[in-house]
């Protein structure tokens, strides 16, 4: 089996200088867990859920002063469709 079978073609989307608040917005309204996080040179990585509970909540960060890109995992893996 292909991974091409499993990709979600319906995703969202934030730049990674939102505010966890606002990607959690984001999560509620499209109703998904996680998104995907973007900047000028491409995706960047994936914040879910679990990093705004571990990263923000966890820590007493405050969500509304918060970027993504400074409480998002950095090990993020790229593969193409047909691997």
């Amino acid at each position: 089996m292909k991974i091409a079978s499993k990709i979600e073609h319906m995703v969202a989307l934030v730049d990674e200088n939102v505010t966890a608040l606002e990607a959690a917005e984001l999560m509620r309204e499209k109703y998904v867990g996680s998104v995907m996080v973007t900047s000028n040179s491409g995706v960047k990585g994936m914040f879910t859920e679990r990093d705004l509970m571990l990263h923000v909540v966890g820590e007493k960060k405050d969500p509304a002063t918060t970027k993504i890109k400074d409480v998002m995992p950095g090990d993020f893996v790229k593969v193409k469709p047909d691997e």
